[in-house]
């Protein structure tokens, strides 16, 4: 199996081991691990935790099951391991010994730690980046929103329930939602660039301003969309500016008039 089985008696020394178990020890054949205990074959740290562990079985009957544990053996060999230990009795129902499984999670535990890192930095990005950003499913409802982009809509961050699972119709005037439903349309359909424009979003107290909004589709492992990822910006002042530049220069020619 591909686990690794050994088998040890009342002293703690190993009676059997199968060929993965002489991986994880370091060795190269069972012989080499066969009549050896953990002191013989691990790190001081690892080698007094394991004892501790094989006393309390052998002392009290008691198992260990699915222990997450990280092994060191004195090749350098490092893993993350998932072991279980229960008393190994005989005929008479005498604890004789114990039998030990474990299982090699280094892969799983060295992936989750590349997805906590990559977490980080996606954490990062979000809290650094000067513009909101939001993330909707395929058929518009909003599954995230980051905290600059909930403060823009007039929300606070220990009210998520009151937008998230909202659509993002709620959340623009209904003058523009065609254009949003269009735009959005064609990012999915791969006949947009990254742009859905200027429009006009709602507060939760109903108020308005001015938004520009880039956009990209998210894809999984085999290339399918599953979601949009958004970046916002209130352009609100800048209108605003446009605006009253307008303003100005009418004015201005009608003087010159």
């Amino acid at each position: 199996i591909p686990d690794a089985v050994y088998v040890k008696d009342i002293t703690g020394r190993k009676i059997i081991a199968n060929p993965k178990e002489v991986q994880l020890c370091g060795k190269d054949s069972e012989a080499e691990v066969i009549g050896k205990s953990d002191f013989d074959l691990y790190t001081t740290t690892e080698s007094i935790h394991s004892l501790d562990e094989d006393l309390l079985i052998i002392q009290s009957g008691k198992s260990i099951l699915n222990e997450e544990n990280i092994l060191l053996n004195k090749k350098g060999g490092f893993y993350y391991i998932s072991g279980s230990k229960v008393p190994f009795y005989d005929v008479n129902g005498k604890i004789t010994g114990l039998v030990g499984i474990t299982h090699d999670i280094t892969e799983r535990r060295l992936a989750e730690e590349a997805l906590y890192q990559s977490n980080k930095k996606w954490e990062a990005i979000i809290s650094s980046s000067p513009d909101g950003i939001g993330i909707v499913s395929l058929d518009g409802k909003l599954e995230f929103m980051s905290d600059k982009l909930t403060l823009m809509y007039g929300y606070t961050n220990d009210h998520r329930d009151d937008y998230i699972g909202k659509t993002i119709f709620d959340f623009i005037d209904p003058s523009n939602h065609q254009i949003l439903r269009d735009n959005f349309q064609n990012l999915l359909n791969g006949k947009s660039e990254n742009r859905i424009s200027e429009y006009m979003g709602i507060k939760k107290d109903g108020s308005r301003f001015y938004a520009d909004v880039n956009s990209s589709v998210l894809y999984d492992s085999a290339h399918c969309p599953v979601n949009v990822l958004f970046m916002q910006r209130d352009i609100t002042e800048r209108k605003e500016a446009e605006k009253a530049l307008q303003r100005s220069e009418s004015l201005l020619r009608s003087i010159m008039d």
